[in-house]
């Protein structure tokens, strides 16, 4: 039985037709109904014949694998060290350093988002920050590390998911008890552009 009232269809049909042919606030963005977008995705799946992921989602996944291989490989007694291809041939170090000062199970992402193994020396992308970080989110995400230094930024820098900048490790302590501490960075980051908008995440899909 149908629970609308006569017409109900053509009705609706005619509302949303009205909707979508109203004038668009952006030319380049026409206005949708519900239901629209889905169908365009549910297209492009067809005329694609596969479903399109977003590039976070599938960094997320490869880390995800590498860990499960990683601990089917400890199952097999193998050894402990994380068997990967991912980083670059200077690397850096590969400890975890959220578990080392707060213990596994304080920060838990650190471990289940940031693949520390997974290295990629600055210099081995001539400083070239997009350069390296676009060749870690191919691997699955990982650590970019500048070794010891002052390292100058001329503009903003959007850091994808699962990537982490890390700097030359020093065990100087930043205070001690209320009073400031000998610590002393070995490597050193500078805005040369002015003023510091802070650190923000722009991907909305993004989990960390």
């Amino acid at each position: 039985s149908n629970c609308f009232a006569p017409g109900f269809e053509d009705k609706m049909q005619e509302f949303m037709d009205e909707i979508r042919g109203m004038d668009p606030s952006d030319p380049s963005l026409p206005v949708k109904v519900a239901g629209d977008l889905s169908r365009s995705r549910m297209k492009l799946a067809d005329d694609n014949g596969a479903i399109t992921y977003h590039k976070n989602m599938i960094s997320s996944l490869n880390f995800k694998a590498n860990v499960n291989a990683w601990a089917a490989h400890l199952w097999m007694g193998g050894a402990a060290d994380l068997p990967t291809t991912c980083g670059s041939s200077s690397s850096g170090p590969k400890d975890d350093p959220v578990a080392a000062l707060y213990g596994n199970l304080t920060y838990t992402w650190a471990n289940s988002i940031v693949n520390w193994s997974c290295v990629y020396n600055i210099k081995d992308y001539h400083g070239s920050f997009e350069d390296a970080q676009k060749a870690a989110v191919s691997g699955g995400g990982g650590v970019i590390y500048y070794p010891a230094g002052t390292y100058s930024f001329t503009s903003n820098i959007m850091i994808e998911s699962n990537i982490v900048i890390r700097g030359e490790p020093t065990t100087e302590p930043a205070k001690k008890d209320k009073s400031p501490g000998s610590l002393s960075p070995k490597t050193v980051f500078k805005c040369t552009f002015g003023e510091h908008f802070g650190v923000f995440n722009n991907d909305p899909k993004a989990t960390n």
